[in-house]
């Protein structure tokens, strides 16, 4: 399937992509979104990251999706899925009348990246700003060969990066605020390959199968030793942490990383680090901590000696996630 995305998609330009929508203004329709729900229909499925994330990119959405639901020809006229937020865009696609429709819907994107490629030349200076103008969010690069950079702003505001290896970059922007760190923005740069490639076997993308947590960490081991790390030991003290922490986040619905950290691992010398990343399944919740600068950064931080791993299944209103929380500690250096 995943050597047949990038045909469907680029036939899926073709398709209609308007159906109704009651209770969807119009002004908050975007058509990048339709363009995602129209490639989507054509699929026939929701692609999971980390293609899910390179096809939006593609589709020319800069941000996050809220949710997506394909709505079967049989079902009631009038289901058309959540409605959006006050703050939500919405984006449609329809296969005709008797047939199936997509209904995508997204937070307006935070941040905003300008002149930033989905695809370049490896070696090629890739110059991009954000916007709003002025913000001081950390720029974070991850690369193919498990590489890890911090992007400093220039005097005019821009950034710049030269993508100097073949695969996918993942760029981030973190903005630290009184809940913790919170990714705002995450974007595939496609280096020395073509969209159509980054579906196939790629440097920079994980689609490793993780059914159970000794499979997430066994894998982010292989990860640490390909990097010339240590693996982790795994303790049980902390997957308790990390079992409630879970807990914690699907209860809650947001990710708070000033939470557990201070009240449980006090600072007392030792360094800890915290991570959480949701999906459809554990394996997706994985791929998505692995397709983070800021998340793969820590799994392969020389600091840390051990681990713990805990799952908790989120129920939201359009359906349920898994989310996975790893913690790690080790001696902080000098």
């Amino acid at each position: 399937m995943l050597f047949m995305v990038p045909t469907l998609i680029l036939a899926a330009l073709c398709a209609d992509p308007r159906i109704d929508g009651p209770g969807f203004p119009e002004a908050g329709r975007e058509q990048a979104l339709d363009s995602l729900a129209s490639s989507i229909l054509l699929l026939g499925d929701i692609p999971e990251a980390p293609d899910m994330l390179i096809l939006t990119a593609w589709r020319g959405w800069p941000g996050r999706i809220g949710y997506i639901e394909i709505i079967p020809a049989d079902a009631d006229s009038g289901s058309t899925g959540l409605p959006p937020g006050q703050s939500d865009v919405w984006g449609a696609a329809g296969s005709g009348t008797g047939g199936d429709h997509v209904l995508v819907v997204a937070p307006r994107p935070e941040i905003v990246p300008v002149g930033l490629p989905l695809v370049s030349a490896a070696g090629d200076t890739v110059r991009f700003r954000l916007l709003p103008a002025g913000c001081r969010d950390t720029v974070l690069v991850s690369t193919p060969s498990l590489g890890f950079l911090v992007i400093p702003p220039g005097e005019d505001g821009s950034y710049v990066l030269v993508p100097a290896e073949r695969g996918v970059f993942w760029l981030e922007v973190l903005r630290t605020g009184t809940a913790g760190p919170e990714v705002v923005m995450l974007l595939p740069l496609l280096s020395g390959v073509t969209p159509a490639e980054s579906f196939s076997p790629c440097p920079g993308v994980h689609r490793e199968d993780a059914p159970t947590l000794p499979d997430v960490l066994d894998q982010l081991d292989s990860l640490r030793m390909e990097a010339g790390l240590r693996p982790l030991a795994r303790d049980p003290s902390l997957d308790s942490l990390a079992r409630i922490r879970a807990v914690e986040v699907a209860l809650s619905g947001r990710v708070d990383h000033s939470g557990l950290l201070c009240r449980e691992m006090p600072a007392d010398g030792q360094a800890r680090a915290e991570n959480i990343g949701s999906g459809e399944g554990l394996d997706e919740a994985w791929r998505m901590v692995l397709a983070s600068p800021a998340h793969l950064g820590t799994c392969l931080s020389p600091l840390y000696a051990t681990t713990g791993l805990g799952t908790a299944v989120e129920v939201t209103p359009d359906g349920w996630r898994m989310v996975l929380v790893q913690l790690f500690e080790g001696e902080a250096g000098p």
